[in-house]
């Protein structure tokens, strides 16, 4: 870092952040049949994802009172994010339909009966429901975006050069997204997942001198 006067000073840095689980849910009702069932399913999520980042920050010290120093600042600069073992397991739950045998409609078919494709009710009335399941798997990718930060914090004098910082800083790494997708004995690839607005809000202690 550099102090350019005594209240403007700059640093450059650079940081990895370690693996944080990624984790999500998407609830969604399905379409709605004649007979006023329903359908309805979830999408359960999870990966991991890391990030290198460098960023140029400027500090603007406010003053000084009895060795205590606040400061604000910002800075801007570039994350390589990277999104890995990413994978999606849908639930689909919708009525059972199958063949109304109990009740035959005769009149058309040289006397052979036909029947109606009909829900499935239990022996109590209740229509009875099925779940089907699957997962999808997304590639590993490293992607670049734009990162800028947010400081705000206090100083104390130890001496005239060493200070004890604690500082709270936002850090916002932009986006990511997975590599293309596939399903496990399908041919075809399926569209990259994108994250959006990875934040990181972040309390630091150290020394500056």
């Amino acid at each position: 870092g550099y102090q350019f006067t005594p209240f403007l000073r700059g640093d450059i840095t650079g940081e990895y952040r370690y693996s944080t689980g990624l984790r999500g849910s998407e609830y969604y009702k399905g379409p709605d049949f004649d007979n006023g069932l329903g359908s309805y399913g979830v999408n359960k999520s999870s990966g991991n994802f890391d990030s290198a980042v460098v960023l140029a920050n400027a500090y603007f010290d406010l003053g000084t009172w009895y060795g205590i120093t606040p400061f604000i600042g910002g800075g801007v600069g570039y994350a390589f994010n990277h999104v890995s073992s990413y994978s999606t397991n849908q639930q689909f739950t919708s009525p059972t339909y199958g063949y109304d045998y109990a009740n035959p409609i005769y009149g058309c078919g040289c006397g052979q009966p036909s029947y109606n494709y009909a829900p499935v009710y239990d022996a109590n009335g209740n229509a009875v429901y099925n779940t089907n399941s699957g997962s999808k798997f997304y590639k590993d990718k490293t992607s670049g975006s734009l990162a800028w930060a947010l400081h705000a914090g206090l100083a104390y004098n130890v001496t005239d050069a060493l200070k004890i910082e604690l500082a709270y800083r936002y850090l916002n790494l932009g986006k990511a997204e997975t590599g293309p997708g596939f399903v496990p004995c399908c041919t075809g690839s399926l569209q990259a997942i994108k994250i959006k607005d990875i934040e990181a809000h972040d309390v630091k202690i150290g020394l500056r001198y």
